[in-house]
């Protein structure tokens, strides 16, 4: 027959709060009766927990469940609750009476301050103390739950009947005090606070939470970045993922401390009754969200470094967006030659540098290519790998021929090792003409697989047009360009553009360089406004057909140039370069944008010239630049010995006179820089931009009358820079005459 108890556990009465600390204490000395009556007969419980405390109706408690009891000199059963187990039971040492006691200081220290003193088992076997409790009414009860719960044994009670004798002192002496109510208890946090918060961290599965989110963060940013590029996403979308992410640290903390994930579903963490270790924290309430949320913010600090510190630095390219050019890339370096003609048809020329400048182009947006003009000269004497890698600094080389006989071409190709001429790869392909593009992506794909570096699937990139013909003619319009100086054969150059507009109409690579075209006559060249607007009209539909395509892009910043809007264009020539890093002409372009702006942005500029003469060693445009940045700064001796380097080069240019000009004017040599620029008008035409030069140079000399005369000249060319007109020093003299500011304001040039 079993008793019939009516009333409730202990545990539910503890799941509405503490109690107070009367009612507290007549229930531990009840227990501890019946508690030291089992010690009188040699037996201990065991497995005291609330649970097995049991408050009847009538007052009375009862203590329950002698199941795991042992009696002195009878075999133990193994078992009992771990959230109210002594250290010595925890790790399956001798137990006796004082194992009871602990177990007593556990559920008397509950139902005092609401909390379990220790965490978890390790909690139970380290050795700090477990936190105190303040009991102004009773200290001395505060300080013998604390010798209660002593991890050495020895330093406890050493029985319940012990503990009987001090709670009913204890009780006495409350008695005699009249009660104030409900007696405020509260717990003096012990040295081990912090690692039981992260002891719960563990038992929660938080960490493990975290180390998720951040595997998954870094998955969606390395697949997010190539989407970005390849859809043409603003750069800010993917600064906003990261910032997303990041704020899903502190998220994931706070949501893997509440829930967790078990096989019945998602369920709300909670004390775990039976064997498991409690829920609860002495953090709570605000201290204990601030410090989840403080710890998930750490936790993301890795991510948000590695996006906007040092994989930045990898995706920086520009100067203009980062205040400085980035440093070379930390690959090997390859040239492609141009591939030899070998029809014996002088008139096929075009189609190997052609073919070889594709491939470059396609390599190039994953490493340094130099190719062009910089190796140019190897067409007519090849000294051989070692002697070029030297030359060039380039660790690998790509070579190899082209044959087109009717309808079909082949191409062979190889990839070798500078330092020693060993051959790392190669190939030979026929295919039909109109496969073409296929097979330069073929090559170029396959001489990246040979390095090692990955440049995006075997398949072929949008190349404008499906007519073969069509691309013939602007694969030889671009060579022209390549390898000729304006004016002489801009028009044959115009020619083949147009023939490829005419074979397709919506060829948008071909109407962008047909564009680039028209504006360089306009600007450079002295041509009519005519060129001016349809050099506009044709970017126009080459931006409505395909925005994306780099010499799409490349033509519109250009165009801004044209425009004078110098900060535009090195916005855009700086954004196109995030997505061709190695592209030496765009760099050049940036650092020619940058050199140009009000204020100047003179070191930036010159670290975008410096960038392209490492891709492209023999860039004369650039050289002629980089001489006018150092001359600006008034490094005169650097920018001589760079001119120096360029009349070596190319010697009568137009980009030598330009450099010659430059320095004169920045050393007050104003009359050797009109005789440079003289000396030039003499051979060819000069377009609205050296005009105004002339007016500088005039100027500077004195000769006001003639440069208010040349002024009127360009601007009627139209020229516009009004910024240059209105900051250069060059112009100063003139910006005194009260002729200066009414001249600009009849041209729409007003302040």
């Amino acid at each position: 027959m079993l008793e019939l108890l009516r009333g409730e556990a202990l545990t539910r009465r503890l799941e509405r709060g503490s109690v107070p600390l009367r009612e507290a204490l007549r229930i531990a000395v009840e227990a501890a009766k019946g508690l030291a009556h089992a010690h009188a007969e040699g037996v201990i419980h065991r497995d005291l927990t609330p649970g097995n405390v049991f408050l009847c109706a009538d007052g009375q408690v009862k203590v329950l469940d002698f199941g795991m009891a042992h009696a002195f000199g009878h075999r133990k059963v193994d078992g009992g609750t771990r959230a109210y187990m002594a250290p010595e039971q925890a790790r399956g040492a001798p137990e006796d009476e004082r194992t009871d006691v602990f177990a007593l200081g556990v559920i008397l220290h509950e139902m005092l301050s609401g909390e379990l003193p220790f965490l978890d088992a390790e909690a139970l076997v380290r050795a700090s103390p477990a936190p105190g409790l303040e009991i102004p009414e009773a200290p001395t009860l505060a300080a013998l739950v604390g010798r209660m719960l002593e991890k050495d044994p020895v330093k406890r009670p050493r029985d319940a009947g012990e503990v009987l004798q001090a709670l009913t002192a204890t009780q006495r002496e409350l008695e005699q005090v009249p009660s104030s109510g409900r007696s405020q208890v509260r717990t003096r946090p012990s040295s081990s606070g912090l690692k039981d918060f992260f002891v719960e961290l563990k038992r929660r599965r938080v960490i493990r939470a975290l180390l998720g989110w951040g595997i998954f963060s870094f998955a969606v940013l390395q697949i997010y970045e190539p989407v970005m590029h390849g859809l043409h996403l603003p750069e800010w979308t993917l600064s906003a993922v990261v910032v997303v992410l990041a704020s899903g640290f502190p998220g994931t903390m706070v949501l893997a401390w509440i829930f967790d994930i078990r096989s019945g579903g998602i369920e709300r963490t909670v004390p775990e009754g039976g064997g498991g270790m409690p829920g609860r924290s002495r953090l709570r309430g605000k201290r204990l969200a601030l410090l989840l949320v403080a710890t998930g913010v750490v936790a993301a600090v890795p991510l948000v470094a590695w996006y906007f510190f040092w994989s930045r630095s990898g995706r920086e390219t520009t100067a203009a967006t980062a205040g400085a050019a980035p440093a070379a890339a930390k690959v090997p370096s390859i040239a492609v030659l141009p591939f030899a003609n070998l029809s014996g048809d002088p008139s096929q020329e075009y189609l190997g540098d052609g073919i070889a400048q594709e491939i470059a182009a396609r390599v190039g947006t994953v490493v340094p290519v130099i190719s062009g003009s910089s190796v140019e000269r190897y067409k007519r004497s090849n000294p051989g790998a070692p002697a070029i890698g030297r030359e060039l600094g380039v660790a690998f080389i790509v070579e190899g021929g082209v044959r087109r006989a009717g309808q079909r071409i082949r191409v062979n190709a190889s990839v070798v090792r500078a330092i020693d001429s060993r051959q790392m790869w190669s190939d030979e392909i026929d295919v039909p003409f109109d496969q073409v593009v296929e097979l330069q992506e073929r090559v170029a794909w396959r001489v990246a697989t040979a390095l090692g570096i990955t440049i995006g699937p075997e398949q072929p990139r949008p190349r404008g047009t499906r007519s073969a013909e069509a691309y013939d003619e602007f694969l030889q319009g671009k060579f022209l360009e390549s390898s000729v100086d304006y004016p002489e054969k801009s028009q044959l150059i115009r020619l083949h553009y147009e023939r490829a507009l005419v074979l397709d109409p919506a060829y948008a690579p071909a109407m962008a360089a047909l564009a680039v075209i028209e504006a360089a006559e306009y600007r450079n060249w002295g041509a009519g406004p005519e060129h001016l607007t349809r050099a506009e009209n044709l970017l126009q539909q080459a931006l409505d057909i395909d925005p994306h395509l780099g010499i799409v892009r490349e033509a519109d910043a250009f165009m801004r140039t044209v425009r004078f809007d110098w900060q535009g264009a090195a916005a855009e020539f700086a954004e196109l370069l995030r997505d061709e890093p190695f592209n030496a002409p765009v760099w050049w372009e940036l650092c020619w944008s940058l050199g140009r702006v009000w204020p100047r942005r003179l070191t930036e500029a010159e670290r975008a010239c410096r960038r392209s003469l490492e891709l492209d060693p023999n860039g004369v445009e650039v050289q002629w630049q980089l001489v006018r940045v150092l001359a600006l700064q008034g490094r005169h001796a650097e920018a001589e010995k760079e001119q120096q380097e360029l009349e070596r080069r190319e010697a009568g240019s137009r980009t030598v006179a330009y450099g010659r000009f430059t320095i004169a004017m920045e050393e007050g040599r104003s009359r050797d820089a009109l005789a440079a620029l003289a000396a030039l008008q003499a051979t060819r035409p000069i377009g609205h931009v050296v005009m105004a030069w002339q007016v500088g140079g005039l100027a500077q000399a004195g000769q006001i009358e003639e440069a208010f005369v040349r002024l009127e000249e360009a601007l009627d060319a139209g020229y516009r820079d009004a910024a240059d007109l209105r900051n250069s020093r060059w112009y100063e003299p003139l910006r005194k005459d009260p002729r200066f500011e009414k001249l600009l304001a009849k041209y729409g040039l007003g302040p």
